[in-house]
């Protein structure tokens, strides 16, 4: 880990679950490769929905990262919405834009349980939405209730935090992904 990482993990005040966390993480990922990685995934996502108007349903909190990331890539106009859970049920920020016959674009950190998804997605199917396709940070278990899955890193996602997943709240915005030993 870089050393001033280390040295604000020395001198900041985190719980003690959280700096063992930091003091214990090699790097899975670096930003550059997390970068070369979210790029990729946002020239597919150019090159394949440019044309078709679709929705960006993002899950926060552990989306945020990626969500933000792709937008800043992803060149051509499309409408965003948010969600999150409360246990298993999806709660939807604000108001959603039409969805009906729209392909959804479901964007999370890839630790969505399977019984989050499907509840997620029978939402989507009362909306009448066409495809749904989930880009995750960490590429998730292939469902076959979503059309298309795309990831940034394949890996378990056990122990893994940065780049929208966290250890008890923190370390979402690190450019980087960790895993803790």
């Amino acid at each position: 880990m870089a050393d001033v990482l280390q040295e604000l993990i020395a001198t900041a005040d985190f719980p003690t679950p959280v700096s063992r966390a930091l003091q214990s993480a090699r790097v899975l990922a670096d930003a550059g490769d997390m970068a070369a990685a979210i790029d990729r995934m946002a020239v597919t996502l150019t090159a394949e929905l440019q044309d078709q108007s679709p929705v960006i349903l993002g899950v926060l909190p552990g989306g945020s990262y990626l969500l933000g990331a792709l937008m800043q890539r992803m060149v051509f106009p499309l409408q965003i919405a948010h969600c999150g859970f409360d246990g298993d049920e999806p709660i939807v920020a604000g108001d959603l834009p039409s969805l009906t016959e729209r392909l959804v674009v479901v964007v999370d950190d890839g630790q969505m349980r399977a019984s989050q998804a499907e509840a997620l997605l029978a939402v989507l199917s009362g909306h009448q939405t066409g495809p749904v396709w989930r880009c995750s940070v960490i590429q998730c278990t292939a469902s076959s209730e979503f059309t298309r899955q795309l990831g940034v890193v394949t890996t378990d996602s056990s122990g893994v935090f940065g780049c929208g997943l966290d250890v008890l709240g923190y370390c979402r915005n690190l450019p980087s992904l960790y895993r803790t030993a």
